[in-house]
């Protein structure tokens, strides 16, 4: 008998249960919950170490990568795909280890098994299941001063800055750094991506003379001891100079980095990186502060169809379609298609349940709330005004009152989404 003809009556003596979202097969899971009650500890640890062994073979091994650019050099759809799919595994895994507490009989191990699964929910916008592994990964660290640790605190300070919470972040990357520091030097690579992502912080927190400090630190020893990384930083010192209303400084920053010397539209869409999107998000929203609306909206429009190619309906591409449509919206005859995509663009983000989610959803109305009112509707700008200040009410702290502010609803999303 094969495994086909087996399902059925394995289904039927509850011994399996499928999936009625994707119809995947596995052990019921009152037949788990059973095996674990009845398991003694070193049996628990010895079924745990085979799981981590299996699923490590999956995702790119963390020592060969050491960060987030190596990583993703790594990066092609199928592989990232295949990630995707055996992410859900490891967060049983970790809710099973956390039930039962249960223990790997190698921390390290485990570790590397979840640091690169980190990075892949978090490239793939999954930030829930990003907070889920670094909050374990914290708890289980022993070492709260090595290398491992500080790993985990970089990890969960960049899900911090990505889903629009930068104080919480600098907390994590200040740590962190200390750690690297004490042990590695100051000069070191990792330490220069510490310093880097404290000056994305204090950009998306407006406090300029910070994030130029710290962006600057890590520009000087990348250019001495990590030459491949000083295109992140230019561009990152572009966005810096960009929000500080400096578009023609930022211009020249952007094409400093060494992938841009010989940039063309064609050569972006021919990669299979989301990431490479970010530099053509930063050029259409300089090209926006130049005046130069059509070259703008060419680029703007590019990258929209790369994001959603590549990531589907994630916030990202979200945040692609929100400055598409804030560009359409700067003409009158393309105010209905600026109309149409924010309607888009409020139907994705409706069904968001996290706090990024609301934030973009927000913006959304209140960009739908203005487009209105230059339409001369102003019963559906009112509605949208409405929806607007409601959501935004929900997501500012106690005592602060939501106003119909363009800066305002900026604040309630990130302001670069890479």
């Amino acid at each position: 008998m094969d495994f086909g003809d087996a399902e059925e009556h394995l289904l039927q003596a509850a011994l399996i249960e499928k999936n009625a979202t994707d119809q995947h097969l596995s052990v019921h899971r009152l037949v788990q919950a059973a095996v674990m009650r009845k398991a003694p500890d070193p049996q628990k640890t010895k079924y745990l170490d085979a799981a981590i062994q299996v699923l490590r073979h999956i995702f790119v091994d963390h020592r060969e990568h050491a960060d987030i650019v190596n990583f993703l050099k790594a990066w092609t759809s199928e592989r990232w795909l295949l990630h995707e799919r055996c992410l859900p595994h490891v967060i049983h895994l970790i809710r099973q280890c956390m039930k039962y507490n249960t223990r790997s009989s190698s921390e390290d191990e485990l570790l590397q098994l979840l640091l690169p699964c980190e990075i892949s929910a978090r490239e793939r916008e999954m930030y829930d299941m990003s907070d889920e592994i670094n909050h374990f990964a914290l708890a289980i660290a022993q070492d709260k001063t090595g290398l491992g640790y500080a790993s985990v605190l970089f990890k969960d300070g960049l899900n911090k800055l990505y889903t629009n919470q930068s104080e919480l972040a600098i907390e994590k990357f200040t740590e962190g750094i200390q750690i690297r520091e004490r042990l590695l030097g100051s000069e070191h690579s990792l330490v220069s991506w510490g310093y880097n992502n404290l000056g994305l912080c204090f950009t998306e927190l407006n406090r300029h003379a910070e994030a130029l400090t710290n962006l600057n630190i890590a520009l000087e020893q990348r250019k001495q001891n990590d030459p491949a990384c000083i295109g992140n930083s230019y561009s990152n010192l572009a966005s810096l100079h960009l929000k500080m209303a400096q578009p023609d400084e930022a211009e020249k920053y952007l094409f400093s980095c060494p992938s841009l010397q010989d940039f063309t539209d064609e050569l972006l869409l021919s990669k299979n990186n989301p990431r490479f999107a970010g530099d053509m998000v930063l050029l259409s929203r300089i090209r926006r502060a130049q005046g130069r609306f059509e070259d703008a909206l060419r680029l703007a429009s590019k990258a929209l169809q790369y994001r959603k190619r590549l990531l589907g309906n994630r916030f990202a591409t979200c945040d692609s379609m929100h400055d598409v449509a804030t560009l359409l919206m700067l003409q009158k005859e393309t105010h209905n298609s600026a109309s149409l995509m924010l309607q888009e663009l409020i139907s994705i983000t409706q069904g968001f349940s996290s706090r990024n989610g609301k934030g973009q959803l927000a913006r959304a109305y209140y960009r739908l709330a203005v487009l209105h009112e230059k339409m001369g509707n102003s019963r559906k700008s009112t509605d949208s005004q409405q929806q607007a200040l409601s959501l935004a009410q929900t997501l500012l702290p106690d005592g602060v009152e939501a106003t119909f502010e363009e800066d305002m609803f900026s604040r309630l999303c990130p302001w670069m989404l890479w």
